[in-house]
């Protein structure tokens, strides 16, 4: 079962859907009549039905209905855009669908050909209406919209008691006459007077009822519907006054001889242009009250109105002078003179429009809004500079010293370290009470500007009142804007630097500690090796880290023989430093007191597993040499195979099996007892040596280590195995894993 909210949402985009569809149909049919007809039962045109003819004095006729479709579409464009914009963004609130709704219907009525259906679509479009002044007005979905948006707008709550009575006798008799048409219910029926009455009351009360609202409401939200105010009275006015007063222009009118045909279609246009203008008002003040700046300042308006007053004045001039002058010249050498003269002033328009909009602005601004043309130049300023910083207080001075030149609060406050919302949005937030999803805001903080870098928050301006006491306005809110956009990614770059530096710092600390680490394990590896009568020892160990996991050693008896142990601890860097640390302590104490290398590396399995890390383990090789008899027992815990040359030449592995320590606490091991003749060379390696790999990814091997130990003429072959293993890992010199070798040779 859908719920309340989920039902109000489905029928508000049914109703808008079916409003779109009927426009739509309407364009359809249209552009599948006669192509000369032109649309005179709505928008502009339906108010001055006489221009439809005397646009023939300066167009030809294709032109004049691609001109009345192009304005057409831009209508229902803006319209539609603005209302579906509204409908679409956010919650569905009830003051947002009626609004929603009311453009999109007064959009269909004005400019969506609905005149032009038939069938079933012509009721639709009767049903919605098209807006056009007279008895019928208000009996419309379009009309009614209209007047419910004035008696609701902003909050959706009816003006009082006497507003409420008013409009309950018009619904009542709006009913009545539905039901009762042709009768003395029927304003159709109406001397002239009384139905031009009934038709204007209305559009007048809808007015009276926005401007009563206005006066009544605080200043905050007073400046939310200031221009809506503005732009709904100038529209109704306009269409009101066009429709009762019909102005012409007459003989004698500003000492005027003649009022020829020619100059009459001139005013004529122009009071067009302006009715046109007139009906995008609305659409556009709505769109920017409601979606946009949901504050607004008069004085801007009233800016905009002198930019686009001058603007309209030079493009009209420009273009009357390009028609006329260029249109003469053209006319004796090209037929058509004047509309190929509009079509290149038209396209010059087009293109110096921006810079000269641009200039008028600024001239405005400069003459007129010191105060708007000074903030400005001051955000622009910063802009460019803030670039330039890096350091979190320079950032922070810069803002401050950039909010007193422009919005000028009574306080600021900048935080650059912590982010005090999880908001990507820029929008400047108001302070409404304490709000548990962000940080507390400082005593005295009305508003809040997001500081926002690559959709993340990188800090926030808390900004106290006004020093004049006015409210932060959509032109104020703007301009925060700016200077957020433009100090955003300096913070960021600031929080990247300074995070680079302490990790620079915290990388000296940890390169300082390791390389106290390095040489701890290497003070731990053997300082010298035997000097025996017929025996040579060699060893080499390289970490690929500061600190590795492989290690060697050489333990003297008391009855001269020598435990030889080489051992590998699975990853690297300090975690294996640390486990090789303790495997070296355990095989020290357990050696001393044993002489089965089997038996060892069981004892030292067993203390280790019980407190191996889980996923870690070490591999071990651990002999025995004894000196005098030539022998060397030996067992191996899961340790790649030694390798030893034998006198007649080649070289073979010595094989002992067992597992790594950490697999399985209660593991076993052989003993393995091998004579070692003269001449023959033993040579230990970690898995470091195996396991090297070139730059397509092949190990050097186990066949080129026995290769290497059967040329060996002694223990001096670990310096050919390391140069083999650089050549082979080429243009790298990094081995990739930690490598030792521990070799000795019996002479």
């Amino acid at each position: 079962m859908m719920t309340a909210r989920l039902a109000a949402r489905v029928g508000a985009g049914a109703a808008a859907l079916a409003v779109v569809v009927v426009g739509i149909a309407g364009f359809i049919a249209y552009f599948a009549a006669d192509a000369r007809m032109l649309i005179v039962e709505q928008g502009p045109l339906s108010l001055q039905p006489q221009v439809a003819d005397e646009l023939g004095l300066f167009f030809e006729g294709t032109m004049i209905r691609a001109g009345q479709i192009a304005v057409h579409l831009l209508g229902v464009g803006v319209f539609w855009a603005t209302g579906l914009l509204i409908l679409l963004r956010g919650r569905q609130a009830p003051m947002r669908v009626t609004t929603s709704l009311t453009l999109l219907l007064v959009g269909a009525a004005l400019f969506s050909p609905l005149s032009v259906l038939e069938g079933g679509w012509e009721a639709a479009g009767s049903w919605i209406g098209t807006l056009r002044p007279g008895p019928v007005l208000w009996r419309s979905a379009a009309g009614m919209a209209v007047l419910l948006f004035a008696l609701v707008f902003p909050d959706g709550r009816p003006l009082g008691r006497w507003w409420s009575v008013a409009v309950g006798v018009f619904g009542l008799h709006m009913l009545m006459w539905a039901a009762l048409p042709g009768t003395w219910l029927d304003p159709r029926e109406w001397p002239a007077a009384a139905a031009v009455g009934w038709t204007v009351l209305p559009g007048l009360g809808a007015v009276a009822a926005l401007i009563v609202r206005y006066a009544s409401i605080d200043a905050e939200r007073r400046s939310q519907i200031r221009l809506v105010v503005v732009a709904f009275s100038a529209t109704v006015a306009t269409i009101l006054a066009f429709w009762a007063l019909q102005p012409r222009l007459e003989e004698g009118l500003f000492d005027l001889v003649l009022a020829t045909r020619r100059l009459e279609a001139l005013h004529d246009l122009n009071l067009l242009f302006l009715l046109t203008v007139a009906l995008l008002l609305l659409p556009v003040a709505v769109g920017i009250s409601v979606v946009r700046y949901r504050l607004w300042n008069l004085g801007l308006l009233a800016n905009r109105a002198l930019v686009y007053g001058a603007l309209t004045a030079v493009v009209a001039g420009t273009f009357l002078v390009g028609l006329v002058g260029l249109g003469s010249l053209l006319a004796g050498t090209v037929g058509g003179g004047r509309g190929v003269a509009g079509v290149i002033t038209g396209v010059v328009l087009a293109l110096v429009f921006q810079p000269v909009r641009r200039r008028v602005q600024a001239a405005v601004d400069r003459r007129f809004y010191r105060e708007k043309y000074d903030t400005e130049q001051a955000v622009d300023r910063f802009t460019r500079e803030v670039t330039d910083l890096v350091r979190p207080v320079s950032i922070a001075a810069a803002l401050g010293a950039v909010l007193r030149q422009t919005v000028q609060p009574t306080a600021s406050w900048v935080e650059l370290r912590d982010p005090p919302t999880d908001s990507a949005s820029i929008e400047p937030i108001d302070r409404k009470g304490d709000d548990p999803g962000h940080a507390s805001w400082p005593d005295g903080a009305e508003l809040m500007v997001p500081l926002v870098a690559q959709g993340k928050p990188v800090g926030a301006v808390f900004l106290g009142p006004r020093r004049s006491g006015r409210p932060y306005a959509g032109l104020d809110r703007r301009h925060l804007e700016r200077i957020a956009a433009a100090a955003a990614p300096a913070v960021r770059v600031g929080q990247l630097v300074e995070e680079q530096e302490h990790l620079a710092v915290e990388r000296a600390r940890l390169d300082g500690e390791l390389a106290v680490a390095r040489t701890i394990q290497r003070d731990l590896l053997p300082h010298h090796l035997p000097t025996l009568a017929g025996w040579r020892f060699a060893a080499r160990y390289e970490s690929s880290r500061e600190v590795g996991g492989d290690y060697y050693d050489v333990l003297p008896f008391d009855d001269g023989r020598y435990g030889l142990l080489v051992a590998d601890v699975s990853g690297k860097g300090v975690p294996a430093a640390i486990i090789m640390a303790t495997c070296r302590a355990v095989v020290r104490s357990v050696a001393d007191t044993l002489s089965d290398p089997a038996e060892v590396l069981r004892r030292v399995n067993e203390r280790l597993t019980a407190d191996m890390t889980p996923g870690m383990f070490v591999t071990c090789f651990y002999g025995v040499l004894d000196p005098v008899a030539g022998t060397l027992s030996f067992a191996n815990a899961g340790h790649p195979l030694p390798a030893v040359k034998l006198p007649g030449g080649g070289a073979e592995e010595l094989r002992a099996t067992g597992m790594p320590f950490g697999w399985m606490e209660d593991a076993t091991y052989d003993t393995v007892v091998r004579h070692l003749p003269e001449g023959a060379v033993v040579v230990i390696a970690s898995d470091g040596v195996i396991e090297a790999r070139d730059t397509r990814g092949e190990f050097w091997g186990t066949a080129r280590f026995i290769a290497a130990v059967a040329g060996a003429d002694g223990p001096e072959v670990i310096d050919r195995i390391i140069e083999a293993l650089r050549a082979h890992c080429a243009p790298s010199t990094d081995l990739g894993d930690d490598v030792t070798l521990l070799a000795l040779a019996r002479a």
